[in-house]
C-alpha cells in the first residue's frame, strides 16, 4: 500500500490479487481508516463483479454510441470504431469487471508491438474512458513508451513556388493555393464561390470530414469556434473559384488530390510531404515575415500559440537563412 500527496488530496494505492484499488482524500488517512475505506471499494468491486457487466466490446460499443448521440466530432468517432476494430478478440470477450490490471498491461504491451506511441497513447485512452463511464472503481497503470517527433519533410519556398506553378491551369490549382494560404484540407474543399465577397474576402465558416462509414460529411462549422475566420484572397484565385464548375473550389475526392501531390513531387523532385504541411509551411512564411503571434493565430484559425510553436512553426529556408545571420555580422567582427 502506498499514500502519496498530489497537490492538496491524499492518493491511497493497494494491490490486490490483481486488481489496484485507489482512494482520493482530502486529507491525510490513518491506517485504521485506510483499511476501512479499502475494505468498503473492495466490496463494491465484488457487488459489481455480480452484476452481468457486458463484454468490454459491448461497453466499447455503447461509449460510442453515447459520444455519437451527443454530436461529438465524425473524425473522432472514426478514431474510436477503428480502435474498436484493432483491439485482440481474447480482451474484448472479456466481461469489464473481469478485467485486471494485468490484463490491461498485456493489452497495452501488445498494442504498442505494431503501432507508433501516439497511436498506443489513443487506444489506451479510449479503453480508459470506457473504464470511467462503466466501471469507474477500477483504476489501473500502464506505462506507454513517450511520443516522438515524427520526422517530416519541411517544404520551402521553392517546393511551394514550384508546386503551385505545376499545378496552375489544371483542377487542382485552386485547392492547393487554397492550403499554401493556410487553410486546412476540410476547410479549402468545401469553399465556394458563395464563401467570396464582392471585396475578394474569403470566409472559412464550414469543414468537411469522413465519418466512422467513410462517408463524407459537410459541418456547417469549422473545426474550433477560433477557425471561423475571414481572409483576403487575391482577385485572381477569387475569380478561378467564382468561374470554376459549380463555382467550387475543387470538385474532386480527397485520394485523387493526395494523388496528384504525390505525382508532381515526383515530376518535380521534390520529397514527399503531406498536403497539410502546407499549413506549415505557411506559419512558418508568415512567422519569417516578421507578423507577430496574434496576428499568425487570426490568420490560420488558432486560439492557442503553443500549437503554433509546439507543431506548426520551423525554420524555413535554413539555408537562406543561415547566409543572412552570416551577413548580419558584416562590420561587427
Amino acid at each position: 500500500m502506498t499514500i502519496e500527496k498530489r497537490g492538496d488530496k491524499y492518493r491511497v494505492t493497494q494491490m490486490y490479487k490483481g486488481k489496484r484499488y485507489r482512494i482520493t482524500l482530502d486529507h491525510k488517512p490513518t491506517a485504521k481508516e485506510v483499511t476501512i475505506l479499502l475494505a468498503k471499494k473492495m466490496d463494491e468491486d465484488i457487488e459489481n463483479s455480480n452484476a452481468t457487466g457486458g463484454t468490454m466490446e459491448h461497453n466499447g460499443l455503447e461509449l460510442i454510441a453515447q459520444k455519437e448521440r451527443k454530436k461529438l466530432s465524425p473524425t473522432t468517432i472514426r478514431g474510436y470504431d477503428r480502435i474498436l476494430r484493432h483491439t485482440p478478440k481474447w480482451f474484448l470477450e472479456l466481461n469489464i469487471y473481469d478485467v485486471t490490471d494485468s490484463h490491461m498491461q498485456k493489452l497495452i504491451k501488445e498494442y504498442s508491438e505494431d503501432h507508433a506511441a501516439k497511436s498506443t497513447k489513443n487506444f489506451n485512452g479510449f479503453w480508459h474512458s470506457v473504464f470511467e463511464e462503466y466501471r469507474p472503481n477500477f483504476a489501473y497503470t500502464v506505462k506507454i513508451k513517450p511520443t516522438q517527433k515524427k520526422i517530416e519533410y519541411e517544404p520551402t519556398t521553392n517546393d511551394v513556388k514550384a508546386i503551385v506553378n505545376y499545378a496552375m491551369g489544371s483542377r487542382y490549382e485552386n485547392i492547393i493555393r487554397l492550403c499554401v494560404l493556410g487553410l486546412r484540407r476540410g476547410e479549402a474543399m468545401c469553399i465556394t464561390s458563395k464563401d467570396i465577397d464582392k471585396e475578394n474576402v474569403l470566409t472559412v465558416d464550414k469543414d468537411l470530414v469522413v465519418d466512422k462509414n467513410n462517408k463524407t460529411i459537410l459541418k456547417d462549422h469549422p473545426k474550433t469556434a477560433a477557425s471561423y475566420r475571414r481572409i483576403p484572397i487575391d482577385s485572381d484565385l477569387a475569380e478561378s473559384i467564382r468561374t470554376n464548375k459549380n463555382g467550387m473550389a475543387y470538385t474532386g475526392s480527397t485520394a485523387a488530390l493526395n494523388k496528384y501531390l504525390r505525382k508532381a513531387q515526383d515530376n518535380l523532385n521534390i520529397p514527399h510531404f503531406k498536403l497539410h504541411m502546407f499549413r506549415h509551411f505557411c506559419a512558418a512564411h508568415l512567422h519569417k515575415l516578421g507578423y507577430s503571434d496574434e496576428q499568425i493565430m487570426a490568420w490560420m484559425g488558432w486560439d492557442d500559440p503553443s500549437t503554433m510553436s509546439r507543431v506548426y512553426r520551423y525554420n524555413l529556408d535554413p539555408a537562406d537563412t543561415m547566409k543572412e545571420i552570416k551577413d548580419s555580422f558584416k562590420g561587427l567582427i
